[in-house]
């Protein structure tokens, strides 16, 4: 969060939109979040409380519109009802969705585009409407994270599979226009100010894409953690619920609405591409998870279908459901989830126990190391030395020095060092770093 509002901050004093004065470093990956946060300070809004509000806001939108979309993709089904009711209790109960409304990033607001396109697009083709809206949506989604290109895969089928009903006309002309200009203009002015197409994140957390490499890493992303690590904390009753959902997907596979598994498929595409993601409550799975949701509603629902053919089957699997939906409840409530690197948050402050209850303890300041790191360097630095360090953002911000970033979110040489084993580029990195001098060297060491 900080490490955007450090760029919207210099964008408005007239620095442009660098993270270090004179360094055009693309060390983020949320343009339009930036561009949202340089607003709100232009105009004078508390920026971190007005940030965390239209990410609430974008939440409680997101599932509005995934009821909306769930009793449009589900009408004239068996059992509409209740796949509404569990693809919209899924996405309310999740942790991960309600813990990022608060998060200070754009991941909620990315998921409110996502699903807002997907919403305007099935209307668009059930009303035989223009493409404008899901296009202007499509485009949002793009300028506010970069994975946005394969969700452009579920526009794509989508119109192809509608094509004997819908040929193609002047109207998706004008849509693909729209789409191409935005788009165009952007990755153009990106490769102009920046002289890269992709964000230097993305060199510091995935490395340089190696076409040539791309099959023998195959077996290594199988591999990877994140995926096998979020689906094992979910708890039993969200696993029942979705093993039944992937039941009865799997049986009526044919029946399954595009837009149900399409942008699910398409954000584990992505997931298995970046493999992994420090941040807790699983960040990368949130714009997926009103799809994810859906999809388990969907499947529920051919699933019970399934059972009304024999005697009581269905109302022994809706009270099997109803079970396994409370259990869902209990764990994400209380519950500590691990991140992928293991370790468990929310076991220590909140333990199993009705925390709800303890209000004046949820609300009571805590000490953060990171605020205590910047205050140390406010006290202690000049502004114009620089400081070398890892978690760059609050100390950043606070203090706006220059940054020489042992992570390579904002220090090139770093990342191509983290991903290049040769002793070229560890040298050109430490060769940088005896040339910028570091004011201070602040270093995490494990206890």
């Amino acid at each position: 969060t900080f490490i955007s509002l450090r760029y919207a901050r210099n964008l408005i004093d007239g620095h442009g939109l660098v993270y270090n004065l004179g360094e055009r470093v693309e060390g983020f990956s949320n343009f339009s979040w930036v561009m949202i946060s340089a607003c709100l300070m232009v105009i004078g809004a508390p920026v971190i409380t007005t940030l965390k509000l239209v990410s609430l806001a974008c939440g409680v939108g997101a599932i509005l519109l995934t009821f909306d979309l769930s009793r449009s993709l589900f009408d004239g089904r068996s059992e509409r009802t209740l796949r509404v009711i569990v693809s919209v209790s899924i996405l309310c109960l999740s942790t991960s969705f309600a813990i990022w409304t608060q998060g200070g990033l754009e991941t909620e607001f990315f998921a409110f585009a996502l699903v807002a396109m997907a919403w305007a697009f099935e209307r668009e083709l059930r009303q035989n409407r223009s493409f404008v809206m899901s296009s202007i949506l499509f485009v949002l989604a793009w300028l506010t994270r970069p994975e946005a290109p394969v969700y452009g895969l579920y526009l794509l089928v989508r119109r192809i599979i509608t094509l004997r009903v819908r040929p193609v006309d002047r109207r998706d002309v004008i849509a693909s226009g729209l789409m191409a200009v935005a788009i165009g203009a952007y990755e153009i002015w990106g490769l102009w100010y920046y002289g890269k197409l992709l964000p230097n994140t993305h060199l510091a957390k995935v490395g340089a894409v190696d076409v040539g490499g791309f099959a023998e890493r195959i077996w290594d992303l199988i591999h990877q953690p994140l995926l096998g690590s979020f689906f094992a904390s979910q708890g039993l009753g969200w696993a029942f619920l979705l093993a039944l959902g992937l039941f009865g997907l799997f049986v009526r596979m044919r029946s399954a609405p595009l837009a149900v598994w399409l942008p699910a498929l398409s954000g584990l595409i992505f997931i298995l591409y970046a493999q992994n993601d420090w941040m807790p409550r699983y960040r990368l799975f949130v714009p997926i998870l009103p799809f994810i949701a859906l999809l388990i509603g969907h499947g529920i629902g051919e699933s019970v279908a399934l059972a009304r053919q024999f005697d009581g089957g269905r109302a022994i699997l809706l009270i099997v459901l109803a079970a396994a939906g409370l259990e869902n409840w209990h764990h994400q409530m209380f519950a500590g989830h691990a991140n992928r690197l293991g370790y468990f948050v929310g076991r220590e402050r909140a333990p199993r126990s009705w925390w709800l209850l303890d209000v004046p303890g949820q609300l009571s300041k805590r000490d953060y190391p990171l605020e205590r790191t910047a205050l140390m360097m406010l006290q202690n630095l000049p502004e114009y030395e620089t400081m070398c360090l890892r978690d760059l953002g609050f100390p950043g911000y606070l203090c706006m020095n220059p940054v020489w970033d042992t992570d390579g979110l904002m220090t090139p040489a770093v990342a191509r060092a983290r991903h290049d084993p040769s002793t070229e580029a560890a040298d050109a990195m430490f060769q940088q770093l005896l040339d910028v001098k570091p004011g201070c060297i602040y270093l995490v060491i494990p206890q």
